[in-house]
């Protein structure tokens, strides 16, 4: 049986009259806890973890650094999920924010094109989900900061929607603290596979946004 540490700070939420929560609260890990706070439901492992920044010590983002290291050179903290939660959306906010945001997205990723900096990809700082550009010459750096501005002006216009949907609540995932993701790796192993797992849970069993 998992424990879990449930406390409510909002008299209208109970996730016990939500089946889906309900479910994904039965099954957590051992040793983490689920709570709401102040309009967010945080699940945490209840013994902190230790998280290090590779790029601290210039470790390419790609490498697994051992666990000595990970001891030696990070900080201790908390391994935590947190997602911010609304009542659950209506079709009719869904559409709304749909129509909104699709024309600006097809915006944004036109914009390499436009400013012509396609070819200007810095590879050895991109991952998978953000892209650097990086300029040689004058011309060319400013062409990137016109481009970084028109892009931060679009994206503030995007409705944020939810990423999954439950009985009676939509949930937004604000952050994911203490997992090995980009620059980052966490000790000890066991606390990052049930961190992943727990992702995986609100995965499998909540309903995917229609975004």
């Amino acid at each position: 049986m998992s424990s879990i540490r449930a406390q409510q700070s909002d008299s209208s939420f109970n996730y016990e009259n939500d089946y889906i929560l309900k479910k994904i609260v039965q099954v957590l890990p051992k040793g983490w806890s689920f709570y709401e706070n102040n309009g967010k439901l945080i699940i945490e492992k209840n013994d902190s973890v230790t998280i290090l920044d590779k790029k601290v010590l210039h470790i390419p983002y790609n490498h697994k650094p051992s666990d000595d290291t990970i001891l030696k050179y990070g900080e201790r903290t908390k391994s935590q999920i947190i997602y911010k939660f609304e009542p659950r959306w209506s079709f009719e906010q869904t559409v709304s924010a749909n129509s909104n945001n699709i024309p600006i997205y097809k915006e944004i990723s036109n914009l390499p094109e436009k400013y012509k900096i396609t070819g200007l990809i810095d590879k050895s700082q991109s991952t998978r989900v953000k892209k650097v550009y990086t300029g040689n010459t004058k011309e060319e750096k400013n062409r990137i900061l016109q481009y970084e501005k028109e892009k931060d002006s679009l994206t503030s216009k995007i409705v944020l929607q939810p990423n999954y949907n439950t009985e009676k609540y939509s949930l937004f995932l604000l952050s994911v603290k203490g997992g090995d993701y980009e620059n980052f790796s966490m000790y000890p192993k066991e606390a990052l596979i049930q961190l992943y797992d727990i992702l995986n849970l609100f995965n499998e069993l909540t309903e995917k946004s229609n975004q």
